[in-house]
């Protein structure tokens, strides 16, 4: 319908809107690499200057922004030095992006002072907002995707879209998860998620009927968009699961890390979503992780025979109990520490910036921050918060409106 709205568009802007959201609504394939083709044009050069002008694809997050046109879930790693040096900064989350976009102009000056990385909150991200970040930089857009399978299509858009090696969840702290032998794993079966309707806990209730009654399953969640607890309580009556299930709603972090170590299996049931966290906590809290087979989900690609179980849709009671059963001879933390720690994830993307910064003829003299994800992005270490907070009230002075002046504090509240 978008492709086809194409040809009947009366200019050139909403003719980008419709291209823009088919891309994000196809398949990899021919009809998605010839809509990227009409959107690459505008990317550079007079016709960039359309993406702000007309502000194409902004409408999904005005609400956000006129509430509040602070970012939130933002954090400085990396002060620029005055030998040119950039700083660096993480975002997370679509709406982010656009609060930067909106209140930061010239949009150039700024990305001329700090290399943003931008993480997506779904995939398919938003496309719109790509473009635009592409259409007001000169550099590389840098962004760390929701799902490793969406990397290819990102960076088609335009040259210098740069993916990073790593999801949005692959900032943990190894030493928040304390590990816990088997023997101390008394939770069976453990869903952390919120009750909206995609986490799809009618899967889960539906397996249980064939699975033993004595399991202890917990349920870990908070409301979304007006779905509550009690729906979920009800569903479960419904279909008949005999466990007597455990609920809990809005938890603190580190409650759900005390469920998470004591857990042998952690599971999710949503067949689309972005890279899902509760998943990556899982594994570095010890646990095997399951999740559906073919799911639209960032860390299925963290699921082998050593970390988990990708459940199938039609044996989902039988594929659970396996996990389970051979969540002790797996060994889902090793993988984690290896994979998923923010220290390795920091090294990585100090590693690559270097570079970056190095090939271009631009200094590197210092490394970045390490940041963790607890529940949003934060500084790991209080030494680095204190190192940057004159920086970052630099910052807030200079774009009040998009930086609040204690925005490394805020960003994880």
């Amino acid at each position: 319908m978008h492709l086809a709205q194409v040809r009947l568009a009366s200019d050139l802007n909403k003719q980008l809107h419709h291209l823009c959201t088919a891309v994000s609504l196809l398949q990899d394939g021919p009809l998605k690499t010839q809509a990227m083709a009409q959107v690459r044009p505008t990317l550079d050069g007079p016709q960039a200057a359309l993406w702000r002008k007309k502000q194409i694809g902004w409408e999904r997050y005005a609400s956000m922004i006129k509430g509040s046109s602070q970012v939130s879930r933002t954090v400085m790693v990396k002060a620029p030095a005055a030998n040119g040096e950039r700083g660096v900064l993480i975002t997370y989350f679509e709406y982010n992006f656009q609060r930067l976009l909106a209140g930061i102009i010239p949009f150039q000056e700024f990305t001329d002072r700090y290399s943003v990385i931008y993480s997506t909150s779904w995939s398919p991200t938003n496309y719109h907002l790509l473009a635009s970040l592409v259409a007001e930089t000169s550099g590389p857009v840098w962004m760390q995707a929701c799902n490793y399978n969406e990397v290819p299509a990102l960076e088609a858009l335009h040259p210098r879209v740069r993916c990073l090696p790593t999801l949005p969840c692959d900032w943990l702290g190894p030493d928040y998860y304390p590990v816990k032998p088997a023997a101390e794993r008394d939770i069976d079966l453990l869903v952390v998620s919120n009750w909206a309707p995609f986490k799809r806990h009618w899967a889960l209730f539906n397996a249980l009927r064939d699975l033993p009654p004595e399991w202890k399953v917990v349920c870990v969640g908070q409301p979304e968009n007006g779905h509550t607890l009690a729906e979920i309580q009800g569903l479960q009556h419904r279909l008949g699961a005999p466990q007597k299930i455990e609920y809990h709603e809005r938890l603190t972090i580190d409650q759900v890390t005390a469920l998470q170590v004591r857990s042998k299996v952690g599971a999710v049931f949503s067949r689309h979503e972005g890279c899902c966290v509760a998943a990556a906590e899982t594994l570095m809290a010890g646990a095997a992780l399951a999740l559906i087979a073919g799911a639209r989900v960032g860390p299925l690609a963290y699921i082998n025979e050593s970390t988990g179980v990708a459940l199938r849709e039609s044996h989902l009671a039988e594929d659970l109990r396996r996990a389970v059963t051979e969540a002790q001879r797996m060994q889902p933390r090793a993988f984690a520490e290896r994979s998923l720690s923010c220290h390795e994830s920091a090294r990585r993307l100090n590693d690559l910036l270097k570079r970056e910064a190095l090939a271009e003829g631009r200094p590197w003299t210092q490394g970045i921050e390490t940041p963790v994800w607890r529940p949003y992005p934060r500084l790991l270490h209080e030494a680095s918060q204190l190192k940057l907070e004159a920086v970052a009230a630099e910052l807030s002075g200079r774009y009040p409106h998009v930086f609040a002046p204690d925005f490394l504090q805020t960003s994880y509240r």
